[in-house]
């Protein structure tokens, strides 16, 4: 049987913060874990690993726009190749 992933108690704490505050405009490692409710090694097999996937390197870490996320999201979710937004639409193919 698989383990099913579960948020820390921390974690919860911060993603309360988070829908009470707004979410910040780009995700790193722990908020993307956090924001997706998914571990980080489901993120990196299921979504991660498609073309396209936006982020943005910082040092030995990342940082996601958070509306390129939700557009790339979108993308993956039909079928097609992420290719950024332009404005407030994304580019797909």
């Amino acid at each position: 049987m698989t383990q099913q992933f579960a948020l820390s108690e921390e974690q919860k704490e911060r993603r309360r913060l988070y829908h009470e505050i707004g979410w910040p405009n780009s995700l790193n490692k722990q908020d993307l874990i956090i924001f997706e409710m998914k571990s980080w090694e489901t993120i990196e097999k299921y979504i991660l690993s498609n073309t396209g996937a936006p982020s943005i390197p910082m040092g030995r870490g990342f940082l996601i726009p958070l509306s390129d996320w939700i557009a790339f999201k979108s993308a993956v979710a039909m079928h097609r190749e992420y290719k950024g937004l332009v404005g407030d639409q994304y580019v797909v193919s």
